[in-house]
């Protein structure tokens, strides 16, 4: 769930998509589905419980990781204080 950010990018069954809300307590995202993405892709045959490949914007886990690493280095912490 580090990787899904409000308003980040996530590739749902192959399309990408913008995440409209991040619930962390349920592990769950939400994100909008115009006509358009509907018509042109499988979304409208899936029902609940369905299995879907969810795959995390590559530039976002890149991002996250960076921050992570960077604020676990006490050095670089300390040189900023």
């Amino acid at each position: 769930m580090a990787y899904l950010l409000l308003k980040g990018f996530v590739a749902l069954n192959g399309v990408s998509l913008t995440i409209a809300e991040v619930d962390r307590s349920a592990a769950a995202i939400v994100v909008s589905l115009i006509p358009e993405t509907l018509a042109r892709t499988t979304f409208n045959r899936l029902e609940v419980g369905d299995r879907i490949n969810l795959e995390v914007d590559s530039q976002t886990q890149a991002i996250v990781d960076t921050v992570r690493a960077a604020l676990q280095d006490e050095s670089l912490l300390e040189a900023i204080r």
